[in-house]
């Protein structure tokens, strides 16, 4: 399989010379094309630092990421928006619509910003797969939190980005928005061959993923892959064993 992402002994810091934070430690990683990874640990492990690292969102201190073979730390910012508009869709934990325009318009924005023709076929078919058909014409306060967060994934992934990071898209939704965007991810996952990056703290969230990374002290502490035929059931009770020991470590 193709690597779509690789994280070569990346370092993050944060603060001043007299105050110096390591949020990431000579963190290496890499993400086929068509994984779908979720990313757990305590919290302060360095689960979002890494996310906005590998998304073009923040910058490394020292190390290499490379999205489809092309490293993105020594671009410029025309080269960076250009990755951001052909290769990546990100979905933000409070979904960050815009409020003045519609379900509509708010997907078919990402369109125009990645300079490509707004689809209405396109739009539909993405509004179908993701369940939200019957409420392009609604503004965000007409609509759920759940119908919002498949609003927003919708403009994710109506560009066909090649990866898609998302950070706790569950953490303000009920458990059923919660069970539904996932089996949405799933689906686009499996039907686009798109490759997803997701930040959680739930368990259920990540038993959907095909293999999950935790992080610890801003290092790699282990991962493990879904078994061959392993139910989410079976899967999220390997994860909680995981999970459960790294946070009695911490």
């Amino acid at each position: 399989m193709e690597k779509i992402i690789e994280i070569k002994n990346v370092e993050k810091y944060y603060g001043t010379k007299t105050n110096v934070v390591k949020a990431l430690d000579n963190v290496s990683l890499s993400i086929n094309e068509g994984d779908f990874v979720a990313i757990m640990g305590p919290s302060g492990g360095g689960k979002s630092t890494l996310l906005n690292c590998m998304s073009t969102i923040d910058t490394v201190s020292s190390g290499d990421v490379l999205i489809n073979d092309k490293s993105i730390v020594n671009m410029n910012k025309k080269e960076i928006d250009n990755v951001r508009k052909k290769d990546i869709g990100f979905i933000f934990q409070d979904f960050s619509l815009i409020d003045t325009l519609n379900a509509y318009d708010n997907i078919a924005l990402s369109l125009t910003l990645a300079s490509k023709k707004v689809d209405e076929k396109a739009i539909k078919e993405m509004s179908n797969l993701l369940g939200i058909s019957d409420q392009l014409n609604k503004f965000s306060d007409e609509l759920s939190g759940g119908q919002k967060q498949r609003v927003a994934a919708a403009r994710a992934l109506i560009k066909e980005p090649k990866v898609l990071f998302a950070d706790e898209p569950t953490g303000a939704l009920d458990s059923k928005s919660s069970r539904d965007l996932l089996d949405k991810f799933v689906t686009v996952n499996k039907e686009l061959n798109t490759s997803i990056v997701m930040v959680t703290h739930d368990l259920l969230s990540a038993s959907y993923a095909n293999e999950v990374v935790f992080l610890k002290d801003g290092k790699v502490y282990n991962k493990i892959q879904r078994l061959e035929g392993e139910s989410k059931q079976e899967f999220q009770k390997r994860i909680n064993e995981l999970f459960v020991l790294i946070c009695e470590e911490a």
